[in-house]
């Protein structure tokens, strides 16, 4: 890779990757519900009423999670206008200094090959693309996370001054990620550190009092302004809600909401760190067992309570054992958890990221895995077919009938990715082609990118969503309602954001009997499922239909 061999280079090529990924037509469709417009609402709303502490949506008390990124999405739209892009803007940025920060770690500790075949996997991984394109909490977190990791872990391999600067880097971004979803960010940081800096022998300088004392001060500067402010205004209303409702009881049960079973994240591990969780299964195991191989050597350490087993040891094993202890130990975290989401995963991807592109650089630089990379490039190719085989024929007989058509046109590029693209890829190892191979796998990637900005986000937006934002629309068209569309039934947070003002819900039958008896005009958004119980109680008019939702009035209308 004598390309790369130049830092302006690499970073450019790193810069350009993100912009497509992450960047291109970042605004170019709707914010999709139900999680986007609900968080562009609530900074929409704060920043209307130049609220910078308070949380709202649909103006109403919003305390499930924290500020910062409330504060992010604001910005942004100071910057960018009330749009998509803004919406999702801080994602996109930063996924983009995450890869970027990977790819620095990677380079200071171990190599710049590894550094820059790390963040390529990093960024080119499906569900850390699909998170930053999109205007939710997890980026945020993900990022200031990685980073407390990063910066320790810096500060332990670094012999010059500017260790306490690394040291005092990570308590600011720990302090950040507490700003950002709660406990939840020291808990993270600290499952991974601790064990580490044991293992490494480093948790004695960790704790001198010249890293410790200005750390716990910058920590505490990003963190307690704000709790304290938004404690002193709602008291127990945010402490009972957010602390024990989102943070104690959703771990433990006791909020029944998102469970899965205990397996849920090995699936979604498989899936959402496609392409590379083919080629991550197997190293990851091998170098799990060979830590617990290296610990087994040391029970007479053990027995004398020194568990500094790693200390001598050179960086590239450090950075593995990192890699691990950071995998197992949030994997542990989430799968114990009651709570689980798609989303909750994320953390463990720069871990993933770094054990893959070690896979993999050895395999460029040094001539090793080369059985591993050649068996989990046949086993991937088979996956990408059985995937094409789902895309070009499966397709057509889950969707309706409009969907059909539109997605008739993309099964040419469905063989293309799934059948055509892993061929060459073999093609380039057999030819012994390496960086080729992996570059495939990256172009891979762009290809099934570009597809789905293009058509699967086409597909859930005229799932039912499109036919809201046209009911709004068309709210806003007619006078005679004054801009003004209720729900039955109905609480999706689009409805709230492209209105731009409170959107009520009708709670019960009968009080939506009532209103409709009324002499005033109304237009009211429902379920096509709830029109039969609406008509067994009252009349009303049909304003129009759609694929998921409808719009009824208490008058007889022609819509536009």
């Amino acid at each position: 890779m004598k390309i790369f061999k130049k830092e302006s280079t690499v970073i450019l090529l790193l810069l350009l990757v993100c912009s497509f990924f992450f960047f291109f037509k970042l605004g170019s469709y709707k914010l999709i519900d139900v999680d986007e417009p609900r968080y562009a609402e609530a900074a929409r709303e704060m920043l209307a009423t130049s609220n910078w502490i308070t949380p709202y949506f649909n103006y109403e008390l919003r305390f499930d999670k924290p500020i910062f990124f409330y504060w992010l999405v604001m910005i942004s739209f100071l910057f960018f206008g009330i749009s998509e892009f803004a919406a999702r803007f801080p994602s996109a940025l930063l996924a983009t200094a995450l890869v970027l920060f990977t790819y620095y770690f990677g380079k200071t500790t171990i190599s710049r090959s590894f550094g820059l075949i790390s963040s390529l996997v990093l960024a080119t991984s499906l569900e850390f693309i699909a998170i930053a394109r999109m205007s939710i909490t997890d980026m945020t977190l993900i990022f200031f996370v990685s980073a407390t990791i990063y910066s320790a872990i810096l500060a332990t391999f670094s012999k010059s001054s500017f260790k306490k600067c690394w040291w005092w880097l990570a308590c600011l971004f720990c302090g950040i990620a507490v700003l950002t979803k709660g406990p939840l960010g020291i808990i993270l940081t600290g499952i991974v550190l601790i064990p580490y800096l044991i293992l490494t022998g480093k948790l004695k300088e960790s704790l001198n009092p010249k890293f410790t004392i200005p750390g716990f001060i910058i920590f505490a500067l990003a963190v307690i302004p704000w709790y304290y402010a938004i404690i002193a205004e709602h008291g127990r209303a945010f402490t009972d809600y957010f602390f024990i409702k989102h943070n104690i009881s959703r771990f433990s049960g006791d909020f029944i909401q998102h469970q899965q079973p205990f397996y849920f994240y090995f699936a979604v591990i498989f899936i959402g760190f496609f392409p590379w969780a083919i080629y991550f299964i197997p190293i990851a195991i091998k170098e799990i067992l060979n830590l617990c191989k290296h610990i087994g050597n040391f029970k007479v350490e053990f027995k004398k309570l020194n568990f500094a087993l790693l200390k001598e040891a050179d960086n590239k094993s450090k950075i593995i054992t990192l890699s691990i202890i950071w995998f197992i130990s949030m994997l542990a975290l989430f799968s114990v958890s009651k709570a689980k989401l798609i989303t909750y995963i994320l953390p463990l991807f720069p871990a993933m990221s770094l054990l893959t592109g070690n896979m993999w650089n050895d395999f460029i630089q040094n001539n090793k895995n080369t059985k591993m990379i050649n068996l989990s490039a046949k086993v991937f190719t088979a996956v990408c077919f059985i995937m094409g085989l789902i895309a070009t024929f499966g397709l057509n007989l889950l969707l309706p009938r409009d969907e059909k058509l539109h997605v008739a046109h993309f099964n040419p590029i469905f063989i293309i990715i799934f059948m055509v693209i892993p061929i060459f890829m073999l093609f380039y190892l057999k030819k012994n082609h390496k960086i080729k191979a992996f570059i495939t796998t990256i172009i891979l990637m762009s290809v099934i990118t570009s597809v789905a900005i293009n058509n699967i986000v086409h597909i859930v937006y005229n799932s039912g969503q499109k036919d809201l934002i046209n009911y709004i629309t068309l709210s806003k068209s007619l006078p005679l309602f004054n801009n003004k569309l209720v729900t039955y039934n109905l609480t999706k947070p689009s409805i709230v954001f492209y209105s731009r003002h409170k959107i009520i819900d009708i709670p019960s039958i009968d009080k939506l009997t009532e209103i409709l008896n009324n002499q005033n005009p109304i237009l009211i958004a429902a379920r096509n499922k709830d029109l039969n119980e609406i008509q067994a109680n009252t009349k009303f008019y049909l304003v129009r239909k759609g694929a998921r939702y409808s719009l009824i009035s208490n008058i007889n209308i022609t819509s536009p």
